[in-house]
């Protein structure tokens, strides 16, 4: 197989993982291979770019950064799916910025071939309307959790949807896969830095977590789905 044939293994909640055919082999051949270095940012906050990255493999992080100089956390983006579309289908500024965790490759498309794709492979359009169903849907959730739970408890649904999107499994458990801080979970989860090493620690003292340097590995997954008043499945 060459570097630009399509894999099978992405994961099945993504855009490459619930493609196949015709469709899959297209967009996985489509617009220009990129390959971008750890720690290297492949979308700036406020660009005008208008292309998309359809992720092969590696993982991105999608950060935003407010007027007052804080650098949020809002997504961790891996091997399968699209990033970029927003700028791509309204023509307005990148609202965030995304920067490479590892090694990553990708097919950049510029819209108009994303465009023509899509008529050619109605499913891929689709796919790319499904990719902004479920991120709306995960931004309401957020909200939500905002208001309706305390701050440790968000602390664990944060990570439950992580291991559930993103969770390789291991001897020890769920590892993430890519390198997290402890205070990008406080960021996503909406709390102080302080707070959520409490919360971890709690974690850790039950057995729910392992933590290691940047690296977090979920050990009991139903027993964190438990402790986080998580009895229904994520929206994905």
């Amino acid at each position: 197989m060459s570097d630009d044939s399509p894999q099978t293994d992405w994961p099945r909640q993504t855009m490459l993982g619930r493609l196949h055919g015709h469709a899959l082999t297209e967009i996985c051949a489509a617009g220009t291979r990129v390959d971008i270095a750890s720690g290297r940012v492949v979308f700036r906050q406020g660009d005008q770019s208008r292309h998309v990255l359809v992720l092969l493999s590696g993982s991105v992080k999608v950060v935003a950064l407010t007027e007052g100089g804080y650098e949020a956390l809002l997504a961790v983006r891996v091997g399968g799916e699209i990033i970029g579309e927003m700028a791509a289908v309204d023509g307005e500024p990148r609202s965030a910025t995304v920067i490479a965790c590892g090694a990553v490759t990708g097919r950049r498309i510029e819209p108009a071939e994303l465009h023509r794709i899509g008529k050619l492979h109605p499913e891929i359009d689709a796919e790319i309307h499904r990719t902004f169903s479920r991120r709306l849907r995960w931004a309401n959730r957020q909200r939500i959790d905002l208001r309706a739970y305390d701050a440790p408890t968000r602390v664990g649904r944060i990570l439950v949807w992580l291991a559930e999107m993103h969770g390789t499994p291991s001897p020890l458990g769920l590892e993430l896969g890519f390198p997290l801080r402890q205070g990008e979970l406080a960021s996503m989860a909406g709390v102080a830095l302080p707070t959520a090493e409490k919360a971890l620690l709690g974690l850790d003292q039950q057995g729910l977590i392992s933590r290691g340097y940047r690296q977090l590995v979920i050990r009991d997954l139903p027993g964190l789905r438990k402790v986080s008043q998580m009895t229904d499945q994520i929206p994905y």
